[in-house]
């Protein structure tokens, strides 16, 4: 089974963009946030079929297209980005982060 990472794209999402990869087994979310932007300013709540993110006044909530496993999802915070990973439930790829 391939581990390569698709492209993936932009997506509009709530205030702003995200950028989205997968491999098989996981998906990953970069959320642009402020540069000066401190980890506990920065809100990730985990579902299995949904993602919140809130920094400040921005807010980015996702329905996702497949389930993940809550428990096996983190997430990082580096020069101005928020990236979460997210463990599928089923492995195999997605046509998009987005599931709503």
């Amino acid at each position: 089974i391939g581990r390569g990472k698709d492209d993936g794209a932009e997506r509009p999402g709530g205030d702003g963009a995200y950028s989205w990869s997968q491999t098989e087994q996981d998906v990953e979310i970069s959320y642009p946030v402020p540069e000066d932007t401190k980890s506990k300013e920065v809100k990730v709540k985990f579902g299995p079929r949904n993602l919140s993110v809130a920094v400040r006044d921005q807010k980015l909530d996702l329905v996702l297209f497949g389930p993940v496993r809550p428990d096996e999802c983190n997430w990082t915070l580096s020069k101005g980005v928020v990236s979460i990973t997210m463990e599928k439930v089923t492995e195999g790829r997605w046509p998009s982060a987005d599931g709503s």
